[in-house]
C-alpha cells in the first residue's frame, strides 16, 4: 500500500476512533459523499459529512 495512503486511513481511523469531528473533516476530500442506502439520504462534502457523521455514530452506539 502506498504510505501516504496508509497513513491517511490511520489518520482518519484514529480520528473516528477518538470521535474527533475536526480531525475526520480534515481526511475527507472536499467533495466526499455520504449515502445511507436504508433512507436514501445523501450528504456531499465537508458541511454535509459534519451533518452526517454524528447521525451515523448515534445509530451504532443505539445498536449495542
Amino acid at each position: 500500500m502506498n504510505p501516504a495512503l496508509a497513513d491517511l486511513i490511520g489518520r482518519h481511523l484514529a480520528a473516528e476512533n477518538a470521535q474527533d469531528l475536526e480531525g475526520t473533516l480534515a481526511t475527507l476530500h472536499p467533495d466526499c459523499r455520504f449515502e445511507d442506502l436504508a433512507t436514501g439520504q445523501t450528504w456531499r462534502g465537508h458541511d454535509g459529512a459534519a451533518a452526517a457523521l454524528p447521525a451515523m455514530v448515534d445509530h451504532l452506539r443505539r445498536r449495542r
